[in-house]
């Protein structure tokens, strides 16, 4: 409705100010409605931006702690080097000392050299102590193949660590990138409800401008319309003639009708007679 049409001074007619009214209040509960609506959408908005900041904030915290456990790998990744590289040296040196023979075969040698001692526990010193340094000898050499064994299989086992710290890191970093990617796209997304709640509000302030506009001209309206029926009140004007919705001022029109029932001899009643006289005097 237009501004001229939303006027309460538009007509001095009761009819046309009810129809006035009947339409801004028409109006007026539309623009509530509509209102509520947007206030429900902007809330509805506030709620995805609340949500997907809480995704953003799991997403870093996720983040944060794959990078610490990359840390940690890395440092456990370097140290598990250090030692791989310590078992190689150990190995390469053991290599070119190891004995020919191996742990089964010493080990006999061994249990026969014990048995031998025993045997030679009388005998010449001689043959005790050739016994006793050949019963050393196969022992270190035994000790050896032992020691290069064990180291061998450290080295199986760091190499195994190894590998799985470096997989452990590869997923890390994979889980990073992907987390990343939906930080982006959480944030593209918040940028979207954002603009999409400023272009609302900036709605919602000009139907507000249009609400307090119709509720201005419903009030003057009413305040007309209040008027109207205290001064047929004061006056006691018939409701007939508030209901006619002619365009010129009611009492006017009272006092003209008034007139005309006294030029032709009709009895008049005391509000009549008092509109006449008051106008006389």
């Amino acid at each position: 409705m237009s501004s001229e049409s939303n006027s309460p001074n538009n007509g001095n007619g009761w009819t046309n100010l009810i129809a006035s009214k009947r339409s801004l209040s028409k109006q007026l509960r539309e623009l509530t409605t509509q209102v509520i609506q947007v206030d429900s959408t902007i809330s509805e908005i506030g709620l995805g931006i609340k949500a997907e900041k809480a995704r953003v904030r799991d997403f870093v915290n996720r983040i944060n702690t794959l990078r610490e456990n990359i840390a940690n790998s890395n440092t456990e990744l370097f140290q598990t080097s250090e030692r791989i590289s310590q078992s190689k040296g150990f190995l390469s040196l053991m290599q070119n000392r190891l004995p020919k023979e191996d742990a089964n075969t010493l080990q006999a040698d061994l249990n026969t050299l014990r048995t031998e001692l025993d045997n030679n526990a009388r005998k010449s010193e001689i043959k005790r102590n050739d016994a006793l340094e050949r019963y050393k000898r196969t022992t270190m050499a035994l000790e050896a193949i032992k020691a290069v064994t064990t180291v061998n299989e450290q080295c199986l086992a760091l190499r195994d660590l190894s590998k799985n710290l470096t997989v452990a890191i590869s997923k890390a970093n994979y889980e990073i990138s992907q987390l990343e990617s939906n930080i982006a796209q959480s944030n593209n997304t918040i940028d979207r409800f954002v603009s999409s709640k400023a272009a609302i509000q900036e709605k919602r302030e000009s139907m507000m401008l249009h609400y307090n506009k119709v509720l201005t001209n419903l009030g003057s309206v009413n305040r007309r319309l209040d008027s109207i029926a205290k001064a047929g009140r004061n006056l006691n004007i018939p409701s007939s003639y508030l209901s006619q919705g002619k365009n010129y001022d009611l009492i006017s029109e009272f006092k003209q009708g008034a007139q005309k029932k006294l030029k032709a001899g009709e009895k008049l009643t005391l509000d009549e007679l008092r509109m006449v006289f008051q106008e006389e005097e």
